[in-house]
């Protein structure tokens, strides 16, 4: 995924200046983090109904990462790593896939179903406050242009895995 769309506008102006600059420099690109599946309002709606809910369309393949993928690949060695270093997994999956595998893990069926901004807002407003959730919800500005590509996925040559031999 082209980092502009991925972060606001600022990263990429600074990932393009670090590129631009001649020092030997790797941003480390996570499209979605694995821990957003464990806040309360995400996991308790598997645990409790059943139903993984969350702010991505069910056909949308996406490469989740956790925290520690992506502090892995922070530790790069050398300067032969340059460029975008996604993090994340391969080949991406879709939603309905990852309630399976909620489902298989907690022994139970879960199904997937795609909430609105205005769902994820109101879901959210309870951990960060309402004022926290005015404005832009954190994730519109990263899935929505995401979900408008044709073809989704992390491309295998640009993984930590492949790239940086991060296992």
């Amino acid at each position: 995924m082209p980092l502009e769309l991925a972060q606001p506008c600022r990263r990429a102006t600074l990932a393009a200046g670090l590129a631009g600059s001649g020092t030997s420099d790797a941003v480390i690109a996570p499209e979605l983090h694995l821990e957003n599946l464990l806040m309360p309002h995400v996991i308790g709606s598997v645990r409790e109904r059943g139903v993984l809910l969350y702010r991505i369309r069910p056909d949308f393949p996406a490469s989740w990462a956790s925290h520690l993928d992506a502090a892995d690949a922070a530790l790069l060695d050398g300067t032969d790593v340059t460029g975008v270093v996604s993090v994340g997994q391969y080949p991406a999956i879709r939603g309905p896939d990852l309630a399976e595998a909620f489902g298989a893990r907690l022994g139970r069926d879960v199904v997937f179903d795609q909430i609105t901004a205005e769902e994820l807002r109101t879901s959210m407003a309870p951990l960060i406050g309402e004022q926290g959730c005015s404005g832009a919800v954190p994730l519109q500005p990263v899935l929505e242009p995401l979900e408008r590509e044709a073809a989704r996925g992390v491309p295998y040559d640009r993984l930590a895995v492949q790239r940086c031999r991060v296992r």
